[in-house]
């Protein structure tokens, strides 16, 4: 009975031991690829591993199989607050502006620039230089010399748009020394063809220019154009027969001396040395009404044919055509001109001419 109740008591203890040992070993994973298969691994030596996880023995297994305790739950923190870096502005590229060209000022005195569809006036002097040859004196009579004459005047330049109305009154002095002279087609050797000429006429002319300009510099414009002018003859023009003489010889007449003149540019075929000196009164050969178609003037002793309002005024005109020139502009307020014209019946004309600008007075009118 004894031996009994032994036997139970150990394989009771036996029972205990393996089931225990069971429980505290893992079980191992089953593949279900394998299906089930009897674990076959000798229990004392599972055993003996798992010892090994006895909790007695595993500090951080207390209490056997008590399942490890939840994670803590997560503590809800504010949230760091959020700095914002700086914002640098945006630095926009600097780029170097187009120089813009400065207008100048409308009272700069070297602005010399002039508006379109606006009027400009000057104020000024001219002068008129006037050769006329001895082929166009020919024209009327034989004999003669080339004359220069001079003339003066004033003007008035209104422009707009490049043009140029230029009215003015000139004073041209028409005066000679004494010259020799043939009548048109007449036989030289008679003395009573000839005559002595002295000019002191002038003439005042109302005329106006009318010139075209082209800008070829700043200050330079490159003019063209026409003028024409209608003039009052005044003053004497001395014409005396003659009578021959030789050379050398002198006479006084009106209180001018002279001496004896000739054709000297051989106007007069063969008479190139041919003297004469004028009538101081009838008699000579040459000095006579009959010497001359029974004229009815005796023309001697300074004969002067005067020319003016006596009563009706003697009217003589002229056309230049055409003027060719240059236009100067220095400054606001004034310009100036150079040019040439040829002139019917002046001959060749050489001109200049200063004027002033009215646009600054008139702005400040």
């Amino acid at each position: 009975m004894r031996n009994m109740s032994a036997r139970i008591g150990a394989a009771l203890a036996l029972a205990v031991l393996l089931g225990t040992a069971g429980a505290l070993a893992d079980p191992p994973t089953k593949d279900p690829s394998q299906g089930s298969t009897t674990d076959t691994k000798d229990p004392k030596k599972d055993t003996k591993k798992d010892t090994k996880k006895d909790p007695k023995k595993d500090p951080k297994k207390k209490g056997g199989d008590t399942p490890p305790p939840p994670p803590p739950e997560p503590v809800e923190t504010a949230p760091a607050p959020v700095v914002e870096a700086p914002v640098e502005p945006e630095v926009e590229a600097v780029t170097s502006p187009t120089p813009v060209p400065v207008a100048p000022r409308s009272d700069d005195e070297w602005d010399v620039t002039e508006k379109d569809a606006q009027k400009y006036y000057f104020v000024g002097l001219r002068y008129r230089g006037q050769l006329i040859p001895q082929a166009f004196i020919n024209i009327f009579v034989d004999g003669g010399a080339t004359v220069w004459t001079n003339s003066i005047g004033l003007e008035v330049d209104i422009r707009k748009d490049g043009f140029s109305l230029i009215p003015n009154i000139t004073f041209s002095d028409y005066g000679t020394g004494d010259l020799l002279f043939l009548q048109k087609n007449k036989v030289a050797a008679d003395v009573g063809n000839w005559s002595m000429i002295k000019s002191n006429l002038k003439v005042l002319y109302f005329g106006s220019d009318f010139l075209w300009s082209v800008k070829i510099a700043k200050n330079f414009d490159f003019e063209y154009g026409l003028g024409f002018g209608i003039g009052v003859v005044f003053g004497d023009l001395y014409d005396d027969w003659v009578r021959v003489a030789n050379k050398g010889d002198s006479f006084t007449l009106g209180g001018q001396p002279g001496t004896a003149a000739k054709d000297g540019n051989g106007a007069v075929a063969g008479f190139a040395n041919h003297y004469y000196i004028p009538c101081k009164m009838t008699g000579p050969p040459g000095c006579n009404a009959g010497d001359h178609n029974n004229s009815s003037d005796i023309k001697v002793n300074n004969f002067a044919d005067s020319h003016g309002f006596n009563p009706v005024p003697t009217l003589f005109f002229n056309v230049s055509i055409p003027y060719l020139g240059v236009r100067i502009k220095p400054i606001k307020s004034a310009e100036a001109r150079i040019g040439f014209a040829f002139n019917i019946p002046n001959g060749f004309v050489f001109g200049m001419s200063g004027d002033y600008g009215l646009e600054k007075v008139l702005q400040k009118k």
